[in-house]
């Protein structure tokens, strides 16, 4: 979604900066289109590697890192991109309050378990539970086996 949005504000707000500018009007607005930082936290290949290659990097691994323990792995190693915000109880009380949930019982969310992205739009909290074994669903046999013996 954060690729799409950064395609959409490249090209309508660049567009709409160089429609001004080539009729001589200062643009009376300035509007930043750069979330590309908020993609590569999520997508990076490299050093440091994003969200998604240290999720599959923890699924490797035969007792991977879940919960509480992955969070902290996020948050060494992002906690000072501009993107990635930790997570504190009093963050978790606001999500909680403002969508009504409840803090006890078994859905009870812990902020040791959760981080927060700045997206374009806004951010957003995270919960990491089970997110591994989430991550682990692999195709079934039978369905490599026709995808394998297909010659389209």
């Amino acid at each position: 979604n954060e690729r799409i949005q950064h395609l959409f504000n490249s090209i309508m707000f660049d567009r709409e900066v160089k429609l001004y500018e080539s009729e001589g009007i200062s643009p009376p607005f300035h509007f930043d289109t750069g979330n590309i930082e908020c993609v590569k936290l999520f997508t990076s290949p490299s050093k440091p590697p994003g969200i998604v290659k240290l999720l599959g990097e923890s699924t490797i691994m035969k007792n991977g890192r879940d919960g509480a323990a992955f969070v902290s792995v996020l948050n060494s190693s992002f906690s000072s991109h501009r993107c990635y915000k930790v997570a504190d109880p009093q963050d978790v009380q606001k999500v909680v309050k403002a969508k009504g949930l409840k803090l006890g019982g078994s859905n009870r969310l812990d902020y040791r378990d959760c981080f927060q992205i700045k997206h374009f739009a806004g951010t957003v909290m995270y919960t990491v539970k089970e997110w591994v074994p989430k991550s682990m669903d692999a195709l079934l046999p039978h369905l490599a086996e026709v995808l394998l013996n297909s010659t389209q």
